[in-house]
């Protein structure tokens, strides 16, 4: 019985383990963004740095040079949509971006 008990625990635990490294981190669901909470901030796209815009979750260092270097050359974005066209953005992506990016 004790073995049973034993062993029914080790299990448990391993299955705790292999979900808490291979599930998604709670807090970066809540916020999609290192750093910036999308309930308190977004990232506007037409005056944003490319440090800010990489902290935002599908922006990479490129995708952000290419954010910039549009917006100097063609102006203000009107809307998020705008860079599923630029990057080649994936609906997945698209909704994320939409949660925390603004064009305003």
């Amino acid at each position: 019985m004790v073995f049973l008990f034993i062993g029914s625990a080790a299990l448990f635990g391993v299955g705790l383990s292999f979900y808490s490294k291979h599930l998604p981190n709670v807090e970066d669901i809540a916020s999609g963004i290192n750093g910036v909470s999308a309930s308190k901030h977004k990232v506007n796209i037409n005056n944003a740095s490319i440090k800010e815009l990489t902290k935002v979750k599908h922006i990479t260092p490129e995708s952000a040079r290419r954010i910039i270097e549009y917006r100097n050359k063609k102006g203000r974005f009107h809307s998020i949509d705008e860079l599923k066209r630029l990057l080649s953005i994936k609906a997945k992506e698209q909704v994320d971006l939409n949660r925390f990016l603004s064009v305003d």
